[in-house]
């Protein structure tokens, strides 16, 4: 999926939730985690060193201006990468102090940019989201190839 598909889905989403809201005065509330969540549920689950991989994969083909400064700075684009690592992470089902461990970090860092990343979920920031699906189409594709390679073994 791409940034303008990433884009234009947002774009018909909120417009949706307006036109209830506008038409019905119904605030639709709900749980982005949970639909979050399933995008993770049926995948193999992979190391933080591979999913640190997936982070760099992504950021080498999106924004190769932050792979320097991945993990390691306060600019907006690069933090994206990093609180998307936690994120991910969490749903994965890794501790936090266990992530907070592989980046350095301490676990109140990891706990922070976990709960920054739903916000900017919920809130639906374009930049954010666009790193964000990015992400998720790298780790799709990298768990498929997963998946692809130990069917071929199994066949031969």
């Amino acid at each position: 999926m791409n940034e303008k598909q990433i884009e234009n889905i947002n774009n018909d989403l909120n417009n949706f939730l307006n036109f209830i809201k506008e038409n019905y005065y119904i605030d639709l509330d709900f749980n982005i985690d949970d639909i979050i969540k399933k995008d993770f549920d049926n995948k193999m689950k992979v190391t933080l060193k591979e999913l640190h991989e997936i982070i760099i994969m992504t950021a080498e083909k999106y924004d190769p201006l932050v792979l320097n400064e991945l993990f390691n700075t306060r600019k907006r684009p690069a933090i994206n990468y990093s609180h998307c690592f936690a994120y991910i992470a969490d749903k994965l089902g890794y501790k936090k102090i266990e992530i907070g461990a592989y980046t350095g970090k301490h676990h109140a860092t990891i706990i922070n940019a976990i709960n920054r990343s739903k916000g900017f979920i919920q809130s639906r920031d374009s930049e954010f989201t666009i790193t964000y699906k990015s992400i998720l189409n790298t780790y799709n594709y990298y768990v498929g190839n997963i998946s692809n390679n130990i069917q071929e073994q199994i066949n031969t």
